[in-house]
């Protein structure tokens, strides 16, 4: 009985201390606050000619909602683009963000409706 208590309490450990490490180093979270909604967004390494699928899915990003990204833990590209597309379908490219070293990107338009991004 001891023998199992000790099995169980290892695998346990085991699965708690690498319950970290499925995390990509590029996780951050997308902030929306562009005053529309975004329909798509799609993220791709920098060095990538194509996009990825639509990480939003049927979902909408209302403007002032955020929406937590996850990549699988063995992806290894460092810089990333993100592309944002409202209901019309017009599209704004933010460019090699290091996602390495970011945690959070909230992307803008300004009155003139020029796109940027604030990175923490």
């Amino acid at each position: 009985m001891k023998t199992l208590r000790t099995v169980v309490a290892i695998l346990v450990f085991s699965l708690l201390a690498t319950s970290g490490l499925m995390a990509g180093d590029q996780d951050f979270v997308i902030v929306n606050d562009t005053g529309v909604s975004i329909f798509q967004v799609m993220i791709s390494p920098t060095a990538s000619d194509n996009w990825g699928e639509d990480i939003m899915g049927k979902d909408v990003l209302i403007d002032g909602d955020s929406v937590e990204v996850q990549f699988s833990w063995d992806e290894e590209a460092e810089f990333w683009d993100i592309k944002a597309t409202d209901e019309a379908g017009d599209g704004i490219v933010f460019s090699g963000l290091d996602l390495m070293g970011i945690s959070q990107v909230t992307l803008q338009l300004d009155e003139e409706g020029n796109p940027s991004a604030i990175i923490e």
